[in-house]
């Protein structure tokens, strides 16, 4: 077997004489004109192709500005693979509230996608803990995109924190419990979060922490289920 190459119209020519076998010679021209047809297709991964265009169709500034439910986005402070995060004002002039909404991007309306992002926001409505972030409600854009809020966690991650105020071994150590409370509540209610970082543990001024356990990656209940995803007879991943 050789491997060659040669340029279109030079083809013939070549076939002519390394190929006498008309068969294969007629299996081999029509292969030639639907892979000259194709172009550039082949030269990127799918993958990569589809990230890049679905990151450009979503655009972050699009949203500011835009009233969901009885919140009014102000600027974006987080960003997933799937979902975007942003800090939003209630807009209604009822009373002053700032929340963070999280919203599906562009370009990740699957029903895969869709039924994750619902499945994420039933797992953090079934939660219930001093410093887990609570759901405040949830609904879809006039797109038909799903989002949730969420109470806003204003501070410092909490490594920064530390290191910021220098504290000492004892004092570190109490808000590594307070991380373990909220995580071993989460597992108690079948939630792996399975991306803990120090960014999702914000501490303010006065020493408190809470989990912002905005991108659940695990849900598994009986309640809760994704049924792409099967782990038993009875309990699914969401």
């Amino acid at each position: 077997m050789q491997r060659c190459s040669f340029h279109r119209k030079s083809a013939p020519g070549y076939l002519d004489k390394a190929c006498d076998d008309p068969k294969l010679r007629a299996y081999i021209d029509s292969l030639i004109v639907p892979f000259e047809q194709a172009g550039d297709f082949l030269e990127e991964p799918a993958l990569e192709n589809y990230a890049r265009s679905s990151a450009e169709a979503y655009c972050a500034n699009a949203w500011i500005g835009r009233r969901i439910g009885d919140y009014r986005l102000d600027e974006q402070i987080g960003e997933g693979g799937m979902g975007a995060v942003f800090r939003a004002s209630r807009a209604d002039d009822q009373y002053r509230k700032q929340v963070a909404i999280k919203l599906l991007k562009e370009g990740f309306e699957s029903s895969y996608a869709l039924a994750r992002f619902r499945a994420e926001r039933q797992i953090l409505a079934n939660l219930e803990h001093p410093n887990i972030a609570r759901l405040i409600d949830g609904g879809q854009t006039e797109e038909g995109f799903p989002y949730f809020v969420m109470e806003l966690v204003d501070g410092e991650p909490i490594d920064r924190y530390c290191d910021t105020n220098r504290l000492p071994i004892d004092e570190r150590l109490r808000l590594f419990c307070t991380i373990c409370s909220a995580v071993e509540y989460a597992h108690q209610n079948l939630v792996i979060h399975r991306d803990l970082k120090p960014a999702e543990y914000p501490c303010h001024h006065r020493g408190a922490c809470r989990s912002c356990l905005i991108s659940v990656s695990r849900g598994c209940s009986v309640r809760i289920c994704l049924r792409t995803n099967p782990t038993g007879p009875s309990v699914c991943c969401g």
